[in-house]
């Protein structure tokens, strides 16, 4: 009795000794298991199968709940049957995902991006673009202290050919600094930009169709502005 028994602890010995030196298993045929694998799946040794792997089908009630209350294996995979779970995209396979600690799902079953994993809503960047001719960029703008930042995005250059369009006078009355008027002029656009050649200088000018507006940055008595406008080709 004692020899049967000294011989089952010697064959037991030598099945673990085997378990820990192969560390791959392979199930069906009689190849060996492929290198990349820790366990290897095949019918049989033509490649040709008949047979696929069946996931564990599992009702998941809500993708942040793991199967029994406690935390699962990152990369654990299961085919959840529940259309309507919570935070989940109906049927299909799932996998734990432990840096969100929820279930994931892997792709639709018309290979559609599930509804998780789509941005619905985006702030407002308060980025605006401009451009001077030849580049454009984004600018954000601080209009309580006057300063403003910009990330340049360099464009194809484009030439760009300037010609004069129109040239008018606007006669106006004394005034304060940021007093604002208003003129009509024919033919005019809002790609028109507009400078005032008599001598004043100082005022900002606005140019839309048939109007034009400008914004006196000083202080002057009753008088006559001349402003000469150019119009660019793109």
């Amino acid at each position: 009795m004692r020899k049967v028994l000294f011989l089952m602890f010697l064959l037991l010995l030598m099945g673990l000794g085997a378990a820990g030196v192969k560390a791959q298993v392979r199930i069906g045929g009689s190849g060996t298991p492929n290198a990349a694998a820790v366990l290897d799946l095949n019918v049989d040794d033509t490649n040709t199968g008949t047979k696929g792997l069946a996931l564990p089908r599992v009702s998941l009630t809500n993708v942040s709940t793991p199967l029994t209350g406690t935390p699962v294996v990152n990369g654990m995979m299961i085919y959840n049957t529940n259309v309507s779970t919570t935070g989940g995209s109906g049927v299909g396979i799932y996998y734990w995902d432990g840096s969100s600690s929820k279930w994931v799902k892997v792709i639709n079953s018309d290979f559609t991006v599930p509804l998780s994993k789509i941005q619905t809503s985006r702030a407002d960047s308060g980025l605006y673009l401009i451009s001077n001719g030849n580049s454009v960029s984004f600018s954000s703008l601080n209009m309580s202290s006057g300063t403003a930042t910009a990330s340049s995005i360099t464009a194809p250059a484009t030439p760009v050919t300037w010609t004069r369009s129109l040239t008018f006078t606007v006669n106006f009355s004394a005034h304060t600094p940021l007093t604002t008027f208003n003129a009509t002029v024919n033919g005019m656009t809002s790609l028109d930009h507009c400078f005032e050649t008599g001598g004043f200088g100082n005022f900002l000018t606005i140019s839309s169709i048939d109007r034009f507006v400008m914004i006196s940055l000083d202080t002057y008595g009753a008088s006559t502005a001349y402003f000469t406008c150019y119009r660019p080709s793109a």
